[in-house]
């Protein structure tokens, strides 16, 4: 199972090394939209096998 973790200002270097680096262009995953939004979407993040992966929920239910 993944462990997803919550989004904390510590979490921002970690972050921003997956997304500035990516070649899409996203304001959804600034590491400042992924926080402001935390209170709406519950968003939590977890790295596995050198991947960024986020989850969220939309309403009542897990986004996918």
């Amino acid at each position: 199972m993944i462990e997803f973790k919550d989004i904390t200002l510590a979490d921002k270097d970690l972050i921003q090394s997956f997304t500035l680096n990516s070649q899409r262009r996203n304001c959804d995953l600034s590491f400042a939209n992924l926080c402001s939004w935390l209170f709406l979407y519950q968003t939590k993040y977890a790295v596995m096998d050198n991947y960024l992966l986020l989850r969220f929920y939309a309403g009542e239910e897990l986004a996918t």
